[in-house]
């Protein structure tokens, strides 16, 4: 017997048949025998038989891309995966009914070959038609987030105060909604707050910093600058998420604002003002807090472990229950309220670093460095 004649033998159609790169694929045979001819191949018009019990899985070869074959020989593929029975086949089964059954089962096995085509066909069309409409869908999103982003920076430029905080929460709607838009959001509001409360320090029209006196009758930064206020709340409650830029608010006066649980981590308040800030709960892990003005500030359970606080002022400013874990405190004044209550663990004080004078500083468990 032929080589191909041995491959449909074992339950498996010739791959000369179908001149293409064979794939595993999953037929039934039904429990009667089987005549079929491998034709245009070895010995010509040798029959093989096969035959199957019972109800068994059988392996056959078809091509990879059987989709776009079934499409375009869809009428041929029954016929070529179970040909037909030729009159000189049928001639050598004497029983009458034995030759309707399996010509019966014969045309049985290749409608059900149809109905495998036709039913991967409606699949491949509904997979298709679902990539396309997602497809669609997010081109339209994307075109709705720009339109939406670009009406926000419009608002943001207007000279009504209440239009430009409605833009910031447009902003901050969208980051909610859109992740490729967050990044660019944080930097357009960081540099709104930065244009419209700068502390220019060290530049030479510069405030004083720290300044003489801390004035107690200013009001809440809400009142006086709404949309500064409404942009760092949004900045505040931004969504973390991977790669996210460090939030730069260096050299900002952020005098009397009030940002309770804020998230702040990895933010940049070098020489900023914070006199008189409420931050209560806010978290600022790695924050970079140099030289920053944080006299009477409310740091309630402030979380700033691995922050930096070089040569920060922090007099008279609240530390209960603050977490200071691993900060540099070198240089920095540390004359604060309820200092005890702070976890000073492994925090980094050299011989600059103020403290209060009922304050103990080696009972809090910081290290000391050479300045």
């Amino acid at each position: 017997m032929s080589e191909c004649s041995d491959r449909y033998q074992g339950g498996r159609l010739c791959p000369c048949l179908l001149s293409v790169r064979p794939a595993t694929k999953l037929l039934y045979f039904r429990d009667l025998t089987i005549f079929a001819r491998v034709r245009g191949h070895g010995d010509r018009g040798q029959e093989v038989t096969r035959v199957g019990q019972k109800r068994t899985h059988m392996g056959y070869r078809t091509c990879h891309r059987w989709p776009l074959c079934c499409t375009v020989h869809y009428p041929r593929v029954p016929r070529m995966a179970y040909p037909p029975l030729t009159s000189s086949e049928l001639d050598t089964i004497a029983d009458p009914e034995r030759r309707i059954q399996l010509g019966q089962a014969d045309a049985q096995l290749q409608n059900d070959v149809r109905s495998t085509c036709l039913q991967g066909l409606a699949g491949l069309l509904v997979v298709f038609g679902a990539v396309a409409a997602w497809q669609q869908v997010k081109v339209a999103r994307d075109g709705q987030n720009t339109d939406r982003f670009n009406r926000a920076i419009e608002q943001l430029g207007s000279n009504n105060v209440d239009v430009r905080i409605g833009g910031i929460y447009a902003l901050e709607r969208l980051a909610r909604n859109s992740q490729e838009d967050r990044r660019m959001i944080q930097m357009v509001l960081g540099g709104f707050v930065r244009r419209k409360a700068p502390w220019l320090v060290g530049s030479p029209d510069g405030p004083d910093h720290p300044t003489q006196t801390i004035d107690d009758r200013r009001i809440w930064l809400r009142m006086t600058a709404g949309d500064v206020q409404a942009a760092l709340g949004a900045l505040a409650r931004r969504h973390a998420f991977r790669d996210a830029p460090r939030l730069y608010l260096s050299r900002v006066d952020l005098r009397s604002i009030r940002l309770k649980n804020a998230q702040l981590t990895r933010a940049s308040l070098r020489h900023s003002n914070l006199a008189r800030a409420v931050l209560c709960g806010s978290r600022l892990e790695g924050s970079d807090l140099t030289d920053a003005d944080l006299r009477q500030a409310d740091l309630d359970h402030v979380t700033m472990n691995g922050a930096s606080l070089r040569g920060a002022f922090l007099a008279d400013a609240n530390l209960s229950g603050a977490d200071l874990r691993g900060t540099d405190l070198r240089g920095a004044d540390m004359r604060a309220r309820r200092l005890q209550e702070a976890d000073l663990t492994g925090a980094l004080a050299d011989e600059a670093t103020l403290w209060p004078e009922d304050f103990t500083p080696t009972a809090v468990g910081f290290r000391h460095t050479a300045q």
